[in-house]
């Protein structure tokens, strides 16, 4: 079988999980934790932690964006006012950002519904379905049970549900953007 996609998954697989010689058991053995097989025992935990290596330079970009939008004069008069750093993240840094991390949180679930290299590279959607999603679960219907039609209609129907649901979460965070500017 051929990988549509296998750069950094396969990094992933055979570099850091992989249980003879892989990073992650190497860097464990100290502490008597060595050689596990990521993949076949945790399987979704694996997906999830490179997943989230592979996402967390742009989210911290996102939230960085909004540190540096946040004006300096509301910090130097909280300070002025007395407010330690808890209170100012709290009640100004916090709020400020909220737009930014919902944009993080938006665009980080649409790419999450698209997953399907990663799927397909490092698990194939296994062990039995434990880490099969919707695009992987509609390429196996395609190719593998060649049921074309119905993995057309689930694929049209799922594009057609995400572009609705993020219509929705785009409207509400860019109407949270122009409160902000009008403050």
């Amino acid at each position: 079988m051929t990988h549509i996609y296998a750069g950094r998954p396969l990094f992933w697989k055979s570099g850091m999980f992989n249980a003879s010689y892989g990073l992650l058991n190497w860097v464990l053995s100290p502490f008597g934790i060595n050689h596990v097989s990521w993949l076949s025992r945790y399987p979704m935990l694996s997906l999830i932690i490179e997943l989230t290596w592979q996402w967390t330079p742009f989210m911290m970009l996102i939230v960085l964006a909004g540190l540096q939008s946040q004006p300096g004069d509301m910090l130097e008069a909280a300070r002025v006012d007395g407010a330690g750093w808890w209170s100012t993240f709290r009640e100004l840094t916090l709020p400020h950002l909220r737009p930014y991390i919902e944009l993080g949180v938006l665009l980080g679930a649409i790419y999450v519904v698209n997953t399907f290299g990663d799927v397909d590279t490092m698990t194939q959607g296994g062990p039995a379905t434990a880490t099969t999603n919707i695009p992987y679960f509609l390429y196996e219907q395609a190719f593998h049970a060649y049921n074309i039609g119905l993995a057309s209609a689930m694929g049209v129907i799922v594009v057609i549900l995400t572009i609705v649901v993020a219509s929705f979460a785009l409207r509400l965070l860019f109407s949270v953007f122009r409160m902000e500017d009008a403050k």
